[in-house]
């Protein structure tokens, strides 16, 4: 990462609550009409929008990436317009932010800001406002939509019956984790996204999935092992845990004995734990991208402990935006799913390239 960006993205974090404050100042100021127009709570909402928006472009630039920053607007585009924010009004939002920027950080210092604030304004008008299904004609597509229909209507053990049923009759345990699981959950995330679905439903679903995964743990641990070792955590902060329990999983089914550490693991404890086990893989995952610096945190600390021989593999929604940033980061592997991560590790211990 370029050093100057990262202290632009520092200094963003750190000022980031008073910053939001004069942003949505002003974007009131500009527009006073706000004030009718969301009621008493909408300044509160506004807020916390300018404060996320603040996140996602210090992380954005910490990574050296206008891409990141860009996505996030997409994505924000989006979640606002299905709550009725139009946006007009996001579009003023980063105008806001980068006169704010401009007025409190130095003439260098925010002249970096701007270019990744402009990167997101100039493609705003492209950008979806809503988004198609992420079921597609792809493998057990009848099976993943049943599945998420009967999670939707609050029917877990129906659920858990239709997937044990599935594996009874001849799908794979892997084909569950890619096909169903991996597909319905990204699909949750959209319906929340567009909002059609409320947080509670979206971690109950959550819930219920890693409720059924647990289920199959049984023909899981069946497989032989082949003394290897692999633990697997999300960084500190990070609560989106699903996908890289599916990659500890995956692990599980060719033989290796993971140490799955869960969500939200402090760095020192990742580090000891990947230490007294000799493990050959770390496998970390973030999805959020304002948790970058904790995966570069984490890395950081595992690289200067001594006799440090372990692999590091990272994956999450980061890593999918842009591909050389892993590299950034300073791990030796990124796996875009449970799949790649274990073809990967294969082709590295067979003496090629993993990437």
């Amino acid at each position: 990462m370029q050093s100057s960006d990262k202290e632009v993205g520092r200094r963003i974090n750190a000022e980031r609550d008073s910053l939001a404050e004069a942003i949505t100042a002003r974007q009131y100021e500009l527009q006073p009409e706000l004030a009718s127009r969301y009621g008493p709570a909408g300044r509160e909402k506004c807020l916390q929008d300018a404060r996320y928006h603040l996140s996602y472009l210090a992380e954005a630039l910490s990574a050296s990436s206008p891409a990141l920053f860009a996505a996030y607007v997409s994505w924000a585009k989006v979640m606002l317009a299905t709550r009725g924010v139009p946006a007009s009004d996001l579009a003023q939002n980063l105008e806001c932010i980068r006169e704010v920027l401009e007025r409190s950080l130095p003439g260098e210092t925010s002249a970096r800001a701007r270019k990744f604030i402009e990167a997101g304004l100039k493609r705003l008008p492209e950008f979806p406002a809503e988004l198609p299904t992420l079921i597609d004609d792809g493998p057990h597509r009848q099976l993943a939509e049943n599945y998420l229909g009967l999670l939707l209507r609050g029917e877990r053990q129906l659920a858990a019956r239709l997937v044990l049923d599935s594996v009874d009759a001849g799908v794979s345990p892997k084909d569950i984790y890619l096909h169903v699981f991996q597909r319905t959950q990204r699909e949750i995330g959209r319906l929340w996204q567009m909002n059609k679905i409320s947080v509670a439903h979206e971690h109950y679903c959550t819930a219920s999935t890693q409720f059924i995964m647990a289920q199959l743990y049984p023909r899981i641990f069946r497989t032989e092992r082949v003394d290897r070792t692999m633990v697997a955590t999300s960084v500190a902060g990070e609560l989106h845990e699903l996908g890289i329990r599916m990659v500890a999983d995956f692990f599980e089914m060719e033989g290796w004995d993971t140490y799955y550490l869960g969500a939200n693991t402090p760095a020192a404890s990742v580090v000891q734990a990947a230490t007294e086990r000799k493990a050959e893989v770390l496998g970390i995952s973030a999805t959020m991208t304002f948790h970058l610096h904790a995966v570069e945190e984490l890395i950081t600390l595992a690289r200067k402990t001594a006799g440090w021989e372990t692999k590091i593999m990272v994956g999450g929604y980061p890593f999918h935006l842009e591909p050389d940033l892993w590299r950034q980061l300073g791990a030796d592997l990124y796996a875009a799913d449970a799949q790649q991560a274990i073809s990967l590790i294969n082709q590295l211990n067979a003496g090629g390239s993993a990437q």
